[in-house]
């Protein structure tokens, strides 16, 4: 019979009274919303051992979710995903008992996502999923299921970098209704021109950039402390022009939310919300280009690049774990340098 250890129920309880404390969780049907993810009622409520028996798929997904939040500390909106793709998953895969997903059924999860047409980076998404599933019963819920290791990663095909030029950013901002239409221009408008700013101005993520909080930015100095991905702590700095949006919103915006970018309701601002945006002026520059805020992310770092900026410096900019990640996305990207150095380097004379 399976259940979480003493030392991790105890830490899920922890965690579940200081986010009720602030406000996180709140009362649902006969359970809790932590963090977006459902949690029975049985985790505060209950004691020890409640969770024995539950090693079926469909009864491991909140666990799973919590142990993300509580063990791993992922950000809130990794541990949502993280379950919400273990549900898919399971919709492949049947409501199996944990213990007996073995590398055969892996292999036949990656075919039938491939008979689905699914990208190759979706595939990867549903194998790291699994692989951090499979450490979770192991560590979390003392079962004995294959290990993470036995489970190899897709290749991702080799793609092209996509990225603005400067004359396509122009374009891009000046798409949104902002500038010398100020008095037309509606609040949502400005407030996406000052996210697209912010993005171009710092290389941050798009849920760093949403999760921007007041409390956190220091205007005088033009940094501020954010959580990234991998729930680390890093420092961001704004260039002067992103500065000057980031005034203009804060002078705009109704209230004293800490939050940056709220939405209508007063609650955080989807990243969809965004990319919708994104497309409507997409339309309006009439760009070729698939412009997302990602987009805008590869475009801070391939500006650096090619502006002569060290790599290791550009790895700091964008909150890369390792050196290793930045090299593979954006050494060789220039294109231009490439060609004078073929030009001047490859002689036999």
């Amino acid at each position: 019979m399976a259940g979480f250890r003493p030392d991790t129920m105890a830490n899920i309880r922890s965690m579940a009274g200081r986010m009720e404390k602030a406000g996180e969780i709140v009362e649902n049907n006969g359970g809790i919303m932590a963090a977006g993810v459902q949690v029975p009622g049985i985790l505060k409520r209950s004691g020890p051992g409640s969770l024995k028996g539950r090693d079926c798929l469909n009864e491991l997904v909140t666990p799973f979710g919590l142990y993300c939040l509580v063990e791993w500390r992922y950000a809130q909106h990794t541990a949502q995903r993280y379950t919400e793709v273990l549900k898919r998953m399971i919709g492949l895969m049947g409501n199996v008992r944990a213990e007996n997903i073995t590398v055969d059924a892996v292999t036949e999860l990656r075919r039938g996502l491939e008979e689905k047409e699914r990208s190759p980076n979706c595939v990867k998404e549903y194998i790291a999923v699994l692989k951090s599933f499979l450490r979770f019963c192991r560590e979390g819920m003392n079962l004995d299921t294959i290990s993470a290791e036995d489970i190899a990663y897709p290749r991702i095909p080799w793609r092209e970098v996509s990225y603005l030029t400067k004359d396509e950013v122009r374009r891009f901002v000046e798409a949104i209704p902002a500038g010398r239409q100020w008095q037309r221009t509606t609040f949502a408008w400005m407030r996406l021109r000052t996210i697209v700013e912010v993005l171009l101005g710092t290389g941050m993520r798009i849920a760093e950039c949403l999760s921007l909080r007041l409390s956190t930015i220091e205007l005088d100095s033009g940094a501020a402390k954010i959580i990234g991905k991998g729930n680390r702590e890093r420092t961001v700095f704004f260039t002067p022009r992103a500065l000057e949006w980031l005034k203009k919103f804060l002078g705009a915006r109704e209230g004293n939310d800490d939050l940056l970018f709220t939405g209508p309701s007063g609650k955080a601002l989807g990243a969809a919300a965004v990319q919708r945006c994104f497309r409507a002026v997409c339309r309006r520059a009439q760009l070729e280009k698939r412009v997302t805020p990602h987009v805008l992310r590869h475009t801070v770092a391939t500006t650096l690049l090619f502006g002569g900026c060290p790599i290791g410096h550009i790895k700091e900019t964008l909150g890369h774990a390792n050196l290793q990640t930045t090299c593979r996305y954006y050494l060789g990207r220039d294109q231009r340098a490439a060609k004078d150095a073929h030009r001047r380097y490859l002689a036999y004379e």
